[in-house]
């Protein structure tokens, strides 16, 4: 029997690293976990979180992931050290926005995404633990 293939044709679909799931499960709740995957439903070809081809500044993550935004401001803390998100300062129609990035070694939607690998840290291979604050 002869290997058929069929090509899927479609245009929204993301790429996930299981690897980096993984260590990220390590780290972060099942529920800080469906975040980030929520976060990568929402990739553009340069893995911008873009919601109706329209950057999502950071502070709309709250109502984005449909958090408070005392969490939504914990949350991206975490993910801006560990390096899975990178906040981008962008002045768009003459205004400053955060525009944010998605590690692409967590997910991309293209190939085009790869090439933005050498920007970020391969977190697969492992993530410190965030230091707790002492008095």
């Amino acid at each position: 029997m002869k290997n058929q293939y069929t090509d899927i044709t479609y245009d929204s679909y993301i790429i996930t690293n299981s690897a980096t799931f993984k260590e990220l499960r390590k780290h972060y709740s099942r529920a800080e976990c469906g975040r980030i995957m929520k976060l990568a439903s929402y990739l553009n070809d340069i893995n911008e979180i873009v919601v109706d081809n329209i950057q999502v500044d950071s502070s709309e993550l709250n109502s984005l992931l449909g958090i408070s935004r005392g969490t939504a401001y914990m949350f991206l803390r975490k993910l801006i050290l560990h390096s899975i998100i990178v906040v981008n300062i962008r002045c768009i129609d003459k205004k400053f926005v955060r525009t944010m990035l998605l590690n692409p070694y967590v997910a991309y939607s293209n190939e085009s995404a790869l090439g933005m690998r050498t920007f970020f840290e391969d977190i697969s291979k492992g993530l410190e633990p965030l230091a707790k604050k002492t008095n």
